[in-house]
């Protein structure tokens, strides 16, 4: 209706005389036209956001509910007996006792000192200078 009315307008101007607004391939209803466009896609878009969120939301909601559903019919004696009192002499018992004393110093069955000499053995050997007053070692040299 509105494009009608401008070709109507302008071929009207043109008949009684005067300079036409828009000429033969009217650019300025082009571009009225792309810019609604472009305002009704973006319209759409944003509205089709919205609805994606709400079906989104939609969807945990009912996610939730069939969890809680589940949850709710679900028989767990486990939880039952963490739900009840706990004795607080049993507690305090269990909390206090020693445990096994374990010797002091054996090491996988093994006495510290024989331990530790065969971990000497292992140890890496300090670095002996060279005869030419440098620290580095070379082939010909042994360190």
């Amino acid at each position: 209706m509105v494009i009608v009315a401008w070709i109507g307008l302008n071929v009207l101007f043109a008949s009684l005389g005067h300079h036409m607004i828009d000429s033969s391939p009217f650019p300025w209803i082009g571009e009225a036209i792309s810019l609604t466009s472009l305002y009704r896609v973006v319209l759409v878009l944003i509205s089709q956001k919205r609805e994606d969120q709400l079906a989104h939301h939609r969807e945990m909601l009912i996610l939730e509910l069939a969890i809680l559903r589940d949850i709710h019919d679900r028989v767990d004696p486990e939880a039952e007996t963490m739900g009840q009192a706990a004795d607080t002499q049993s507690v305090l018992n269990a909390v206090t006792k020693k445990p096994a004393s374990r010797p002091q110093n054996r090491v996988w069955g093994w006495n510290e000192r024989r331990l530790f000499s065969v971990l000497k053995a292992f140890r890496p050997r300090p670095r002996r200078p060279s005869r030419t007053g440098r620290n580095d070692c070379r082939k010909e040299t042994k360190c």
